[in-house]
């Protein structure tokens, strides 16, 4: 994630926070490689959103370098660290329970 694609990651997540019956986002970080400044604004603008729609934002199969860039942005605080998931799966049963 970086400035090229900043734009459609707020897009993206802004409409799936905003989407009826929405409860949890899963962000799903196996493929992401970096994280700039950009992406990590349009990542905080979407949890804000959540936020305030009480939709709760989650990381899953997040490396450990991008641990590191979640961390240095402070978007894993944010997010907190119930909600950072080893597997896809680890995310689906969390959001089972929380139900």
């Amino acid at each position: 994630m970086f400035f090229a694609n900043a734009d459609e990651v707020r897009a993206i997540l802004t409409a799936a926070v905003r989407a009826p019956d929405t409860r949890w986002v899963v962000i799903d970080l196996e493929a992401v490689r970096d994280i700039g400044p950009s992406a990590a604004d349009a990542l905080s603008e979407a949890i804000g959103a959540a936020t305030a729609r009480d939709v709760v934002i989650a990381f899953s199969r997040v490396r450990h370098p991008i641990a590191e860039l979640l961390a240095r942005d402070g978007l894993a605080d944010v997010v907190g660290p119930e909600r950072i998931f080893v597997t896809n799966r680890a995310a689906t049963r969390a959001y089972e329970r929380s139900r």
